[in-house]
């Protein structure tokens, strides 16, 4: 039987360098998100929601509660409270955020809708306080949607959904499946290379899903201690990283 509690305690992973409450600690998160994960240099709440599952534990449960729903009398401001329950190891802890939206701190377009903006700045908040990370989401910035992101170069080509875009090969690993990938196997004290030879991956090569194959394995291998796979080797990515 878990046992649910109030995240008093600190049940986040840290690695080896750093932990939570460290100087550099909110830096060293927002480096594990990958480029789209970001809006500007705010982390987006998905982002943030991978890391927790990364770096905490799986998310077993959310809870939104509307406390003050949008009429006229309150100018449609939106007041929600979201909790969520997440699971590492036989406990279950339980962060919570609250947060309000309405025209005066919204913009085009998300102004229209108070309760979903209320809901998701609410779920960034939880998010921020189970990874114990000091930097607002990008949903909670007035601006948010109103501009592009300085992540988009101009003259970037144009993005299509995947059932437009032109089959253009594999899309290769990203730097946040790397700095992702690092860590794990870091904190479990397994050889990346090991993995890869198991899997048959060329690390020159390696593509989005064969990395996402990969973080699969080593999450398997943390729980199932095969010494085959012990000694954590931190130059496994020189290769990709050009050192």
């Amino acid at each position: 039987m878990s046992e649910e509690q109030e995240a008093t305690e600190n049940p986040v992973i840290a690695t080896s360098a750093i932990k939570p409450g460290d100087v550099g600690w909110t830096s060293h998160v927002m480096a594990l998100l990958n480029d789209d994960e970001k809006y500007d240099k705010y982390p987006l709440a998905n982002g943030l929601r991978r890391l927790t599952e990364l770096l905490i534990g799986d998310i077993v449960g959310v809870t939104s509660q509307v406390v003050e729903a949008p009429t006229a009398m309150n100018g449609h401001r939106a007041t929600v409270t979201v909790e969520l329950h997440i699971e590492n190891g036989n406990r279950t802890f339980v962060y919570a955020g609250s947060a309000d939206a309405w025209t005066e701190n919204c913009s085009p377009p998300y102004d229209k809708f108070p309760v979903a903006m209320a809901e998701s700045r609410a779920e960034g908040r939880a998010l921020r306080r189970a990874l114990k990370v000091n930097v607002a989401t990008a949903e909670e910035m007035r601006e948010f949607g109103s501009v592009p992101s300085t992540n988009d170069k101009p003259g970037a080509d144009i993005v299509f959904s995947d059932d437009t875009k032109e089959d253009s090969g594999p899309k290769p690993m990203t730097s946040g499946q790397v700095k992702a990938i690092d860590t794990v196997a870091s904190r479990a004290d397994i050889d990346v290379n090991k993995v890869l030879e198991k899997k048959e991956y060329r690390i020159e090569t390696l593509t989005f899903e064969q990395a996402k194959d990969i973080l699969k394995e080593l999450q398997v291998l943390q729980s199932k201690v095969d010494e085959a796979f012990k000694g954590f080797n931190p130059n496994w990515s020189t290769i990709i990283k050009g050192e």
